[in-house]
């Protein structure tokens, strides 16, 4: 799909799937390590090929409240994240779709309907640190809003 859409050739998959014998990770990892496509291109299409919307989130848009009833460790660990209630239903971020441990641990601990958005690996980080970042870390940041 990635070289049918134009974001590399033929001799770069190659190389990459060469590499990633070698090194057991995914496929898409390997492309973005190998500077051959970007963050955000493997999200599209990832995006496009799962019928999966790509949203990219920023702090703002975490319930921190709902995003902390989900295991912190299980969710760095996966790149999983649950941001918000919309519609009666969790909407959570991912950045790969085929992780079915993550999406089934969000359904058995919500209970409800979800909704699984794609989202670029670094900014699942960045909300990650965001969502489970200790209350002594915030409280200088709200005294500033104070004053």
């Amino acid at each position: 799909m990635l070289v049918k859409r134009g974001f590399l050739n033929k001799y770069q998959l190659d190389i990459a799937l060469e590499l990633q014998k070698k090194i057991g990770s995914r496929i898409g990892k390997v492309l973005i390590l190998l500077n051959f496509i970007s963050e955000e291109d493997l999200a599209k299409s990832l995006s496009e090929y799962f019928s999966i919307e790509y949203i990219v989130f920023n702090n703002k848009d975490v319930d921190k409240n709902l995003a902390r009833v989900f295991p912190e460790e299980f969710a760095r660990a996966n790149l999983v994240l649950p941001i918000k209630c919309q519609d009666d239903k969790i909407v959570f971020v991912l950045n790969d779709p085929l992780n079915f441990v993550a999406i089934n641990k969000i359904k058995s601990i919500f209970n409800r309907k979800i909704k699984p958005v794609i989202e670029t690996e670094s900014n699942i980080i960045f909300l990650l640190n965001y969502s489970y970042s200790s209350i002594k870390e915030e409280e200088p940041f709200k005294l500033i809003k104070i004053f």
